[in-house]
């Protein structure tokens, strides 16, 4: 019979797996269609669309409010399924309802919203098209939350993956049909009107009740902090914006491909947070927590700082591949962009003390910090080193908030994570990949770069550890201590 701690190892790895997958799966196949969408459609147009991707990201996090998280946490409290059902009718119901009420303000607004986001009138047709697709990812995302609930994390990973195939393949029609900018935005609103018909298929059984009042503010309740605190992570989106306000939507083209090239390292960030992180906290109280933690950042800064500086290297190549040359200036940008996601994970573990102290509010601050930071120093650096300046930005304003969530956590908690080394790993990084990029080092001496900073980070780390083993170590070396009480 297998012991509880290679279940809880198992489960780990098995979980880790289906969402990686799940997550890097879609990112490839954006990797195949991106070229034909940028060599398809004009710049202005592919600027166009990621200047309104923004808005449908706040919209979406402001019809969450939390509910999602809530209903996720408040399941296992619910004793019958008829309880448990209600629960999730009333999570499903309530974001309908907003979703729907805000997609009416929006279609009402659209002039002025096309407006102030892009400067003209024009794209009036263009915001009407984005947030009718609001509706349908917000019930998705709500029948996502109920699947996870009951841990069935293969079908949530499926169709993660379906979605985002179904998305690139229809948005690639739709562009080779000459639809332009209406292509892009009705690719993902059809797309996710049909995958919500495949949700609802699979969970209505589960979610088949009478909404409840008192339920909804039971969930509300536990949830509006943690709407706050996405909502505010949400707005540092912003930053297409205020380049397409400083400069123009061929600008947004490029900034926006250089995020794409560069998301797949945000990965494990994704799924650290969805599988591992409930993981850790369960066994918050073992005595080989604050060791697993700091081993595990060290890690995790040496590795994925690797895999950042590979990214940057190699950017000249790969923006060649993707798009044509009217996309270059993202070159230099992917460099700071790249290890700011490394700050991110980062940042995450240095608020685990934080979360096991339930002082929740600590990420509010570290949010906050981000977008006070980096919108500010985008519009100052835009105007005078462009895109690259926006990237710089975002890099600035993830170190300064995880410098401010690991001070804010070390007062409420003892565990004392190597921050600051994990910190500098990727910074040093950013500053020589940016460097190589602005000078136009030659590939072989980027390489050269590349094996050196590698060879650095492993030894200033002082690690060869791999995240993952770590993790599955710590479950079975701590399976035996009590549960921790705190989450977060």
């Amino acid at each position: 019979m297998e012991s509880p701690a290679r279940t809880i190892a198992r489960k780990v790895r098995a979980g880790v797996s289906l969402y990686a997958f799940s997550l890097l799966a879609p990112r490839l196949v954006r990797l195949v269609t991106l070229p034909i969408v940028v060599r398809t459609v004009t710049p202005a147009d592919y600027g166009a669309f990621a200047t309104l991707w923004p808005l449908l990201v706040i919209l979406h996090t402001a019809c969450d409010l939390g509910i999602g998280t809530a209903s996720v946490r408040l399941a296992p409290e619910r004793s019958s399924p008829a309880a448990r059902r209600t629960l999730f009718s009333t999570a499903v119901a309530s974001r309908a309802v907003l979703s729907c009420a805000l997609t009416a303000l929006c279609t009402a607004l659209a002039k002025p919203l096309a407006r102030f986001l892009l400067g003209s009138d024009s794209y009036e047709g263009a915001v009407v098209f984005t947030v009718l697709g609001l509706p349908f990812v917000s019930v998705f995302d709500a029948l996502a939350d109920e699947l996870r609930s009951r841990e069935a994390h293969r079908t949530v990973a499926l169709l993660m993956v379906v979605r985002t195939l179904c998305v690139n393949v229809v948005m690639v029609a739709f562009v080779l049909a000459g639809l332009g900018l209406r292509g892009l935005v009705l690719s993902r609103t059809a797309t996710e009107a049909v995958l919500l018909v495949v949700a609802l298929v699979v969970c209505l059984p589960f979610v088949r009740a009478r909404p409840s009042l008192a339920e909804l503010r039971r969930i509300l309740a536990f949830g509006v902090p943690f709407g706050l605190l996405y909502f505010l992570a949400t707005v540092r989106e912003v930053d297409r914006v205020v380049i397409r306000a400083l400069s123009s939507v061929e600008h947004v083209a490029g900034y926006d491909l250089a995020m794409r090239v560069v998301a797949p390292v945000s990965l494990s960030n994704v799924a650290l947070a969805l599988v591992l992180e409930p993981h850790v906290y369960r066994h918050a109280d073992s005595a080989d927590t604050p060791r697993f933690v700091g081993e595990f950042l060290r890690a995790y800064s040496a590795a994925f700082s690797t895999v950042a500086m590979i990214v940057a290297c190699l950017a000249p190549e790969i923006f060649r591949i993707l798009a044509p040359a009217s996309y270059e200036e993202g070159i230099v940008a992917s460099a700071p962009l790249v290890f700011a996601y490394v700050c991110d994970g980062v940042l995450r573990v240095a608020g685990i003390g934080a979360d096991l102290a339930k002082k929740t509010r600590v990420w509010v601050f570290g949010s906050v910090t981000t977008v006070v930071v980096s919108l500010p120093l985008t519009a100052l650096l835009v105007p005078r080193v462009g895109i690259t300046g926006a990237g710089v930005a975002l890099l600035a304003g993830v170190a300064t908030a995880t410098v401010v969530t690991s001070r804010l956590s070390r007062r409420v908690s003892a565990l004392r994570p190597p921050v600051a080394l994990a910190l500098v790993v990727p910074l040093v990084g950013a500053a020589l990949g940016g460097a190589a990029l602005q000078v136009g080092l030659p590939l072989p001496a980027r390489l050269a770069l590349l094996a050196v900073y590698s060879w650095g980070a492993f030894r200033a780390c002082r690690t060869r550890l791999l995240a993952l083993a770590g993790l599955a170590n710590f479950a079975e070396d701590s399976s035996g201590s009590a549960p921790a009480g705190g989450t977060s």
